[in-house]
C-alpha cells in the first residue's frame, strides 16, 4: 500500500475511534448529506488532495533516492443540529479532530508530523440544520525511490 493510502485509512480509523462528538459516518466515499439519516450525524469525507515533493538527497549515485512530501488531506465534517446550535457544533467537530489527530502526528509512524492548516466553515447550507466546515490536514512523510 502507497503512503499516501496509509496516511488517508491511519486518519479514518483515528476518526472513527474519536469521541464527543463521536463520528457516526467515516468514509472515503463522497457524502450526499440531503440523503442521510439524523441518526448518521456527525460525519466526514476523508480524500487525499494535493501533494508537494522533493529530493531530500542531493548528487546519490545509488539507484535510490530519500525524497520528502508534504501531503494535503481534505475533511469534509456535517453536522446536524438546530440553527442555533450549528455554530457550536461545528466548533466541536474542529477540536474533536485536531485532537484525534495530534494523539499521534505520525500517523502511526509512517509520517514525521501532521497538523490542522486549515478551517473553512461552509456557508451555503444544505438546509438549515444541517453545517459543514471542510479541514485541511498538512502530512509531513519521507520515502525512499527505487526501493521496490
Amino acid at each position: 500500500m502507497s503512503i499516501r493510502n496509509s496516511i488517508a485509512e491511519n486518519i479514518v480509523d483515528v476518526l472513527r475511534d474519536a469521541t464527543d462528538p463521536q463520528f457516526v459516518l467515516v468514509t472515503r466515499a463522497p457524502i450526499d448529506p440531503g440523503r442521510l439519516s439524523n441518526a448518521q450525524y456527525p460525519c466526514v469525507y476523508v480524500q487525499t488532495l494535493d501533494e508537494s515533493r522533493e529530493d531530500d538527497t542531493m548528487g546519490t549515485t545509488t539507484s535510490t533516492t530519500l525524497r520528502q512530501a508534504t501531503l494535503n488531506v481534505g475533511l469534509n465534517c456535517f453536522v446536524r443540529t438546530s440553527p442555533e446550535m450549528l455554530d457550536k457544533a461545528r466548533n466541536d467537530v474542529i477540536e474533536r479532530v485536531e485532537e484525534a489527530l495530534d494523539a499521534d502526528r505520525t500517523r502511526g509512524g509512517v509520517a514525521w508530523d501532521t497538523q490542522l492548516i486549515s478551517v473553512t466553515v461552509g456557508n451555503e447550507l444544505i438546509e438549515e440544520t444541517i453545517g459543514q466546515v471542510q479541514l485541511t490536514i498538512q502530512v509531513l512523510y519521507k520515502y525512499t525511490t527505487g526501493s521496490a
